[in-house]
């Protein structure tokens, strides 16, 4: 399969989601949020209603769960796991067999070039990239000094 490049960064402009995001819960697709660490966490709030229970939040310096103790499981930074981390990763959702765990993880920059140069696993890229989610730009307003 060919390696495809991260989509252009589109904000998502509709929070809290549409009710067609219902889609979290049934099916429960991967989803892989990207932008700033508060842009994320906000959208990982509003998506909580959404996510089946039991919701385990993965650290990396823990292990993961069995599969069958789980629905989703929250990953933040992605980009930060070790190439062993990320093996262990992939091995769990082939344990845990399509349609039964989903995966929520958040990404602070793209990971396409961290595949590129064999950082990231290309496999794990794909399985997380299911629901690919831009976390909207936080709002800077300005002001201007009158005299």
């Amino acid at each position: 399969m060919p390696v495809q490049r991260d989509a252009p960064a589109s904000a998502v402009t509709n929070w809290p989601p549409a009710p067609e995001w219902v889609v979290l819960r049934t099916r429960r697709p991967n989803v892989l949020i990207a932008g700033t660490y508060d842009t994320t966490e906000a959208v990982v709030a509003t998506l909580l209603p959404y996510l089946r229970p039991p919701l385990y939040c993965w650290t990396p310096d823990a292990s993961l769960p069995a599969p069958h103790e789980v629905t989703t499981v929250l990953i933040r930074d992605v980009a930060t796991l070790s190439l062993d981390q990320q093996r262990a990763l992939l091995s769990w959702l082939d344990l845990a067999g399509p349609g039964h765990a989903q995966v929520v993880s958040t990404v602070a920059l793209a990971l396409f070039p961290l595949v590129e140069h064999g950082m990231f696993l290309e496999a794990l890229y794909y399985r997380l990239n299911t629901v690919r989610l831009d976390a909207p730009a936080p709002v800077v307003s300005r002001t201007t000094a009158t005299d």
